[in-house]
């Protein structure tokens, strides 16, 4: 991480006060503050050169699909778990997903189970989507250590790749 973020949230012009937009170049100003660097940001157009005060200065631009990234690939998980939910020769795979996207909250065990989700005959995980109110029954498969390395990258390549 850049030690001079200091600003939560969407950039926003420190002339305008309006916030920087996806793809937008910007300049970064460095100084020296009370509590050490401080940094502000300006639009490009409200750019007026560095002021005598900047330590340092620099010219970016906002990555263009940053903020839609991890919705796009939320949306990604869920359609695939939808579709290998009718491809028998996908289990495997379909059980390390639902994992995965109990992990990225995407699905939860679904409540009133004893066992935390598996249903009684520990073949079966419960889930539970809260987002749609929909509940799943995933076959309880764990895949080889090989297979499982397999799977991960398969998931890789779908999706981390993809959003870069």
């Amino acid at each position: 991480m850049n030690p001079y973020e200091s600003q939560q949230g969407p950039r926003k012009c420190a002339a305008t006060g309006r916030p920087l937009a996806a793809g937008e170049a910007y300049y970064s100003v460095v100084r020296q503050g009370e509590r050490g660097p401080q940094r502000t940001d300006y639009a490009e157009a409200a750019w007026q050169g560095p002021p005598d005060d900047a330590v340092a200065w620099w010219r970016s631009r906002l990555p263009a699909a940053a903020a839609s990234a991890p919705a796009d690939r939320d949306e990604m998980m869920l359609r695939l778990f939808d579709q290998w939910a009718e491809e028998p020769d996908r289990v495997e795979s379909r059980y390390i997903l639902s994992l995965l996207m109990i992990r990225r909250r995407l699905l939860r065990h679904a409540e009133g189970s004893a066992d935390g989700g598996a249903s009684g005959d520990a073949g079966v995980l419960r889930l539970y989507r809260p987002k749609t109110d929909e509940h799943f029954e995933v076959p309880v498969a764990p895949p080889s250590p090989e297979r499982s390395a397999a799977i991960q990258e398969e998931l890789k390549q779908l999706f981390v790749d993809q959003a870069a």
